[in-house]
């Protein structure tokens, strides 16, 4: 059997895996339930990381002795103390080869330009992560939500979508498709349901399928849907300025900028946003929309690092 190696873009509702021979060629795919530690606990975790990669290998007859890398992108690495507590989770798998697990928005940040530049990542979280020619390494962002962090991502989408509809209860702003939309979503909008929503919020993430409604609803020319998703590429435009400001990017500077997640990739009116503003901000930087899924990019970065082309690893969480 040729060498390999197993990517694993772990987040909060779901992992994939993908396993790749050093040519590039993916040899196996699978998705799964998630693996997070942020959502399941350790225990959990650790268990389902082991039959992803179990179930991964069965799936094409891979075994142990020749995968040379695993390479973990995962949501919730936010120090070296949750990088340790995800290696844990899938070292018990038993490889035999180094197990890396990094915040899945260095993946990005290596996928879309190859190390150098920045990414901006707006999922069900948002973060912005770069790297500078001199090797500096910089991260922006990422904070929960109830911090009012995740600028941008699909959580923020869900809640300004549900404080426009808070408006429209109070008579204060007009009713649109996207009111229709979430009145349709908690099968009768009121003030009731709202606030039961809302205290249930301090227990649990918000459902980011009402993102998908303020998506949709944009899409079909709804504006008060596009002005809460430009309100949010501003929102993660700003977070990205911070960042280029601190890796010493300036206007007259060309960098490569990625973006990154299930905001930008189905959100046309809010990448052209982000477009529009980091292009007045930045007019020689050049954006760079994903070529892999994310699984892949794991992939693909652990062959990388097998072949000596990412010497910065160490520095990565």
């Amino acid at each position: 059997m040729d060498a390999f190696v197993i990517g694993i873009s772990s987040k909060l509702d779901e992992t994939v895996a993908v396993a790749m021979n050093r040519a590039g060629h993916v040899l196996a795919t699978l998705k799964g339930k998630s693996c997070s530690h942020v959502t399941l606990g350790r225990n959990m975790a650790r268990r389902r990381a082991v039959e992803m990669v179990d179930d991964l290998m069965a799936s094409f007859g891979g075994d142990r002795d020749h995968c040379q890398c695993l390479l973990v992108g995962a949501a919730g690495i936010d120090s070296p103390k949750t990088k340790e507590v995800v290696t844990e989770c899938f070292c018990a798998a038993h490889m035999l080869c180094p197990v890396i697990c990094l915040n899945d928005g260095n993946v990005a940040l290596h996928t879309t330009t190859q190390g150098v530049g920045m990414v901006a990542v707006a999922g069900k979280g948002s973060i912005v992560v770069g790297r500078n020619p001199e090797g500096l390494m910089v991260r922006c962002g990422g904070y929960p939500i109830t911090i009012h962090g995740d600028e941008g991502s699909a959580q923020w989408i869900a809640l300004e979508a549900m404080h426009w509809a808070s408006r429209w209860l109070d008579g204060s702003a007009s009713n649109s498709a996207l009111i229709s939309a979430m009145d349709q979503y908690f099968s009768g909008l009121d003030i009731e349901k709202m606030t039961e929503c809302a205290r249930a919020l301090r227990r649990r993430p918000v459902d980011t399928a009402i993102a998908q409604l303020v998506i949709d609803c944009a899409r079909d020319g709804d504006e008060a849907a596009a002005h809460i998703l430009q309100k949010g590429a501003g929102e993660l435009f700003e977070v990205a300025h911070i960042c280029a400001n601190q890796l010493g990017f300036g206007q007259e500077d060309a960098f490569l900028c990625g973006v990154w997640g299930d905001v930008f990739l189905q959100s046309e009116c809010y990448l052209d946003e982000y477009r529009r503003l980091f292009g007045h901000g930045y007019p020689h930087a050049q954006i760079m929309l994903p070529n892999k899924e994310d699984a892949e990019g794991c992939a693909c970065m652990a062959i990388a690092w097998l072949n000596g082309e990412v010497p910065y690893m160490a520095q990565l969480q």
